[in-house]
């Protein structure tokens, strides 16, 4: 689910496309903000997309939704609380969470 600046949510559950989309444009955002930094060929490979993309999707659709906002949409907790109608404090909770549970999905991944 998906919520568009007029306040219409659309259900874009399984839409791999436009998540890929947005995350590759926040990607290059942030690249181009940090361009000494040099990321190795090991952590760019396509499984390694491919499995953040599956971590992602995996997390619950409110996590998704806040982790989605904040990262690759780049709203502050104030403003994504505002939007989805819950505390600061919850969308602090959904990124923590969502942070924690990507973290153990990648390293899990990188152990295989």
């Amino acid at each position: 689910m998906s919520i568009h600046d007029d306040g219409a949510r659309s259900d874009d559950t399984g839409n791999r496309g436009a998540l890929r989309q947005r995350a590759v444009s926040a990607l290059q955002r942030s690249l181009a903000r940090r361009r000494s930094i040099r990321l190795s060929n090991r952590r760019t490979t396509p499984a390694r997309v491919a499995r953040v993309e599956a971590a992602i999707c995996s997390l619950p659709p409110l996590t998704r939704e806040v982790f989605i906002l904040h990262r690759f949409d780049e709203l502050g907790y104030e403003r994504i609380a505002h939007r989805l109608g819950i505390s600061v404090e919850d969308v602090t909770s959904h990124i923590a969470a969502a942070i924690l549970q990507l973290d153990r999905a990648l390293r899990d991944s990188d152990m295989v």
